[in-house]
């Protein structure tokens, strides 16, 4: 039998990952004082009601970048921490690419997971964009959750380090499935190398898609080696030692670049340098 609501993984002490039908995986950590919820899936369920039945704790909410997979349900908040130079793809939020974007996805539930609902609930808010910036840390009580910056997904991408799981939440910056289009690849790599130097602060990097298509067997961090993997890929693209095949990126529906090598980086060849 499908399933018709999320699956929540507590990954570690009041720690959590929402899978959201597949689709995206927002994560809750909650501290003594307050709670953090990063990211908000792609917007066809109640998440905040589903937040609040896990802690009665006051929550900020921060998104990792723009896609409208990560902001879907942000009209279910009244405000959240963004990166300013992707305020401009949330205030253009696009509903009914997004359900779109959910008709693509279906078919790739292989294993029949879910009873996905396919229509993005009304935005009851226009949420208040706060700024968000590398470095800002999120105070919860008894733990610390810092956000650094790393674009290249998007040019307001971030990652979130928590202190006490040593978890990075990675969202869309650093998985097996790196797509560039958005930013050179040099910006990616400056991003990455950014994640990297804080690489003493974490042991496990859990993206924001865990589970993705519906594989409820991955409930588990991205291996070690997928960081290193992408600064390696990218810094040859930059270089000039890698060349991508020219191909269709997929459920995107765009024709670029792909290197596929460990993981799978595809990039804009007009967009390397800068």
């Amino acid at each position: 039998m499908s399933l018709k609501v999320p699956t929540v993984h507590e990954v570690s002490y009041k720690t959590y990952m929402i899978n959201m039908f597949g689709m995206q995986s927002p994560s809750l950590v909650v501290g003594e004082e307050r709670a953090l919820l990063i990211d908000t899936g792609v917007g066809n369920y109640d998440l905040k009601g589903l937040v609040e039945s896990i802690t009665a704790l006051p929550y900020d909410v921060v998104i990792t970048h723009g896609h409208g997979d990560h902001i879907g349900g942000l009209g279910q908040f009244s405000q959240a921490y963004v990166h300013p130079a992707d305020w401009q793809a949330v205030e253009t939020f696009d509903a009914p690419f997004l359900a779109q974007y959910i008709q693509r996805m279906l078919p790739h539930d292989t294993w029949g997971c879910f009873d996905c609902p396919q229509e993005i609930m009304p935005w009851q808010y226009r949420p208040q964009l706060l700024p968000l910036e590398d470095g800002q840390v999120f105070d919860l009580g008894g733990r610390r959750v810092t956000a650094y910056a790393a674009p290249g997904h998007t040019p307001g991408e971030m990652v979130f380090v928590d202190d006490r799981s040593r978890i990075l939440f990675s969202g869309d910056a650093a998985n097996c499935n790196l797509g560039l289009g958005a930013t050179t690849v040099e910006t990616a790599l400056a991003g990455l190398r950014n994640i990297k130097s804080h690489e003493a602060e974490f042991d496990r990097n859990f993206t924001g898609h865990l589970g993705w298509a519906g594989n409820l067997e991955r409930a588990v961090s991205e291996g070690p080696e997928i960081l290193d993997t992408c600064l390696a890929i990218c810094q040859g693209i930059v270089d000039g030692t890698r060349h991508g095949e020219e191909m269709d990126a997929g459920i995107f529906g765009r024709r670029c670049c792909i290197i596929d090598h460990g993981v799978r980086v595809s990039y804009d060849p007009q967009k390397v340098h800068g």
